[in-house]
């Protein structure tokens, strides 16, 4: 009788022990897949002149800076620059500061340029669909900027 019992206690810790081994596991797992999450994906909408691949690049670096910022499309013609920034879930509190200083650092670097910067969701899907059309067609410059004017008239409609 006794060694039941003493069996029956060490049975229920074992059991215990596995379980809180399980979920410290599942705990460390899910905390990986958080950081892979919050790795900046930034990417670039480009065309054919250099130039603006470049300008584009130095926006990304300059925006990558920002630790509000979680991912971003950019897309700039002779006058215009166009940006589409998610903005981090914690963050969006203060939407309307972070607009106004990401606004601010793009139009001290580029004061010849006409900045519009959207955080909205919706344009930043359009934008994706934009890179994805003008990677996989090409696309002239009069064909990006018809549609990057489209999409510019959208996020005016929201705001």
């Amino acid at each position: 009788m006794m060694n039941e019992v003493f069996l029956m206690k060490h049975r229920n810790i074992s059991v215990l022990h596995i379980v809180i081994i399980l979920m410290i596991a599942t705990g460390c797992n899910m905390a990986n897949n958080n950081n892979e999450k919050n790795n900046l994906n930034i990417k670039n909408v480009s065309h054919l002149d250099m130039n603006h691949v470049n300008m584009e690049s130095e926006i990304e670096k300059l925006l990558d800076k920002e630790k509000e910022v979680s991912d971003v499309k950019v897309f700039d013609t002779d006058k215009e620059i166009f940006i589409a920034a998610e903005i981090k879930q914690m963050d969006r509190f203060r939407i309307k500061e972070i607009e106004k200083k990401l606004n601010n650092l793009i139009k001290d670097k580029y004061p010849n340029h006409n900045v519009t910067l959207s955080t909205d969701k919706k344009i930043f899907l359009e934008l994706d669909k934009l890179e994805q059309k003008a990677k996989n067609t090409n696309m002239n410059n009069k064909d990006l900027e018809k549609e990057i004017k489209r999409i510019k008239s959208l996020s005016e409609e929201l705001t």
